[in-house]
């Protein structure tokens, strides 16, 4: 890393890393962050060096290799044995795969800890493609709180966060008998404007993530309707307030939502009370935001 003078200034701090300036001269240097500010952290170069052909292979190739996989097991595997079965493939898989991320710069990816839960969700993501109905093994825990919120008259919003199997959630609204009005997502995860349930022959209106996300979530609570959302960008970003302040002008209610996957296979849904389901104050937005983040830890951490 190049020496900058004792005297420099930083102008600025972003995820790459931060612009310092230095008084000698007047030139800006930038300066990558070594894990700081990046939940996934950045490296040297010659970090990578010795793992550059393995990190380039597994990007890829991993897609088609799964998706082929996915496809071979769909056709092959009886429908009520296939999420056993992928969910023992994901246990090799991950054991395999344990030792060559820590080679990695994905070794501070907070997804590593549950690796099986990780490689799991990008089985279930390309059977889902494959649009084929099979039994997953969804258990939902707190399922009076969502049930309670579906009837709140300013609508609800289901919150949760970038994490493995996070897509379990709609699962669960779905065999539980609320499901969403909509669901937040990227356009690459919809198929005409629509979201394809794990392990269901059935979709649900998709919210493209745009500047009129917020607009098109108001007009469905405004009917009493509710909404499943991730609060963040991406795995280990800060969430955002954003969503919890429409809730509180809304005068809709907020629902928690926590996966974890159990070493039996059973995927955990739970339901949770935030501390302030009306997000009245930006101090009780930041207690929600707070509590979710403790919950989602705690999961991962009881996870596999």
């Amino acid at each position: 890393m190049r020496q900058i003078d004792d005297r420099a200034r930083v102008v600025s701090t972003g995820k790459i890393g931060r612009v310092v300036q230095s008084n000698a001269d007047g030139t800006l240097h930038l300066i990558r962050l070594e894990g700081g500010d990046s939940a996934r952290g950045w490296y040297r170069d010659s970090e990578l060096q010795p793992v550059s052909s393995l990190l380039h292979f597994l990007r890829a190739n991993s897609s088609k290799v799964f998706r082929g996989a996915a496809a071979w097991a769909a056709l092959m595997v009886p429908a009520s044995l296939l999420y056993r079965v992928i969910y023992e493939i994901s246990r090799l898989q991950a054991r395999i795969l344990r030792p060559l991320i820590r080679l990695t710069p994905y070794r501070r990816d907070p997804r590593q800890s549950v690796m099986v839960a990780w490689v799991l969700n990008s089985w279930l993501q390309q059977l889902n493609k494959i649009n084929r109905a099979f039994p997953i093994e969804v258990k939902t825990e707190g399922r009076c709180v969502v049930i309670d919120a579906s009837h709140h008259p300013g609508g609800s919003v289901i919150c949760s966060v970038h994490v493995p199997l996070v897509h379990a959630v709609l699962h669960s609204l779905m065999k539980i008998g609320v499901p969403p009005v909509g669901v937040v997502a990227g356009e690459p995860e919809m198929k005409h404007g629509k979201i394809q349930v794990w392990g269901l022959q059935e979709d649900l209106p998709g919210i493209p993530e745009n500047q009129y996300v917020l607009l098109k979530m108001r007009r469905i609570l405004r009917q009493g309707g509710s909404v499943f959302a991730l609060i963040d960008t991406e795995t280990g970003d800060s969430p955002s307030h954003n969503i919890f302040r429409l809730i509180g002008k809304a005068g809709a209610r907020a629902v928690l939502a926590t996966v974890a996957l159990r070493p039996t296979g059973e995927i955990i849904v739970e339901y949770l009370v935030p501390p302030d389901p009306f997000c009245e104050t930006e101090e009780s937005i930041v207690a929600n935001v707070e509590f979710l983040q403790a919950k989602v830890k705690s999961s991962m951490v009881s996870g596999v």
